[in-house]
């Protein structure tokens, strides 16, 4: 059955039967049954159609025969919800969960999931509902409706949980890139003998190293990628005064000059929606060569000052920077755009986490170095006034999340990470629309000190 009403289910209806269990349509998840988020909900009516409840059912109340389908234990199902003689209509709905839930969450006094023990028969637990828990539908808005009935426009409750942000963007797309977290659990692919009698060097079979991690359905007909697969070590050589690499290097490297720099490190999964990552990259990034080397302190920044003064504007053109009215021209904080024809900074939808990564160049190989990450940057509230910019308020517009293994000092709009040799990084979440962030990083070790400032270099956009 359905629940739409004929008219809509005549407007949706393609009249086409589409096999789940071709490698076309894996994206869909296979047959019923095959996958996890699948359930079938229960409807149940009087003899006069009038519904009375719905339920889920459990999944050791129905199996799946190959050759006669579904098999339903009807009197089970309505014994335990309580329905123990009479006649009634039962209807069933066989659905399958592709964002969201029919279940009902909690969330704290910030919105985010709350996840810890939690004991409805307990007085103590339940008094904390409308205090400092509430209970939150986890499920998502219809928006808008389209004239034509065949589209709706979606959003998200206000709840802070990646999956939940991250189901709602994934909604929309048919093909998606699932890469192994290594933070969690060990998602290692290997080859293995084939029982050929084959070496492993000749086999083309593998298999996932940790056996929590597994093949999903939705993955039948993808393409598994293994990069660096051949790779057994590296040597980085030290660089020579003045020398800058043909590439952008993803680890930190030794040179003769203390040179601080960063790279987005995470292109694939931070719901990048236009722009280009690598114009913060060394060498050819057109947003770090027009900073790099240029201080805080932009006295001498090449700009038409006295022009923009003389004419009262704050665009210069020269620069492609469109300064904030709220701050004078002064330091880069001052500056809340970048000219997207000039920079093309990297554009991300709200939701996402940014993680930025250092990879600057210190003088010894053992070196312990002392970070501090700045963010800056600017945010726009009001779409229809393009002019009206705020500062950011953190932990509402940015978000700086703590990193695994690291020790570090989060204080607002800074990241502190001392004495360190592995490195460091960063990972922010942007929950704003018209966001326009600027990343700063001062390296010190003893004694040197270095810094690079790329205003408003990463920006947040609209649907």
């Amino acid at each position: 059955m359905s629940r739409l009403n004929k008219i809509d289910s005549d407007l949706l209806y393609a009249g086409a039967n589409i096999d789940l269990s071709s490698a076309e349509h894996a994206y869909l998840g296979g047959e019923f049954t095959e996958n996890p988020n699948d359930y079938i909900e229960v409807l149940i009516y009087d003899t006069n159609e009038t519904f009375l409840e719905s339920a889920v059912v459990d999944s050791g109340d129905y199996i799946y025969d190959e050759g006669e389908g579904i098999k339903l234990k009807t009197g089970t199902i309505l014994r335990k919800l309580g329905y123990d003689r009479g006649r009634y209509v039962v209807k069933y709905n066989f659905l399958r969960k592709v964002a969201g839930s029919y279940e009902n969450v909690l969330v704290d006094i910030n919105n985010e999931r709350y996840t810890e023990e939690f004991d409805p028969s307990n007085p103590t637990d339940r008094a904390r509902i409308g205090n400092d828990l509430f209970i939150k539908e986890y499920k998502y808005l219809i928006h808008e409706i389209s004239p034509t009935r065949k589209e709706v426009r979606l959003i998200p409750l206000n709840i802070k949980e990646e999956k939940y942000l991250r189901d709602f963007y994934d909604v929309q797309y048919t093909n998606k890139r699932v890469e192994a977290d290594s933070e969690t659990v060990s998602t290692g692919l290997k080859f293995k003998a084939d029982g050929t009698g084959n070496e492993l060097g000749e086999s083309y079979q593998l298999e996932v190293e940790d056996s929590a991690a597994q093949f999903l359905q939705q993955m039948v007909g993808g393409t598994v990628m293994l990069p660096d697969v051949f790779v057994t070590g590296q040597y980085q050589l030290p660089m020579p005064q003045g020398y800058r690499s043909p590439q952008s290097s993803t680890e930190e490297t030794v040179g003769t000059e203390l040179r601080a720099q960063f790279y987005i490190s995470n292109w694939d999964t931070a719901l990048l929606q236009k722009g280009n990552p690598s114009n913060l990259e060394v060498p050819n990034g057109v947003i770090y060569k027009h900073f790099v080397g240029v201080e805080d302190n932009i006295a001498t920044y090449d700009f038409t000052q006295a022009w923009a003064a003389e004419h009262n504007e704050s665009w210069y053109v020269d620069v492609g920077v469109y300064w904030s009215e709220n701050s004078p021209p002064g330091n880069l904080d001052a500056i809340k755009n970048l000219y997207d024809d000039k920079f093309n900074p990297p554009t991300y939808k709200p939701g996402g986490e940014i993680k930025i990564k250092s990879n600057s160049v210190k003088t010894s190989t053992d070196a312990s170095i002392s970070y501090t990450w700045r963010i800056t940057g600017y945010d726009n509230d009001d779409p229809s006034d393009k002019d009206t910019w705020d500062p950011l308020v953190f932990g509402e517009d940015v978000e700086i999340l703590p990193v695994s293994g690291r020790v570090q000092e989060i204080d607002g709009a800074s990241v502190s990470e001392l004495n360190s040799t592995e490195g460091s990084e960063i990972k922010l979440k942007l929950n704003s629309y018209d966001m326009h962030v600027g990343i700063e990083l001062t390296i010190k070790e003893d004694g040197l000190e270095s810094t690079i400032h790329l205003p408003a270099c990463i920006e947040t956009g609209r649907p």
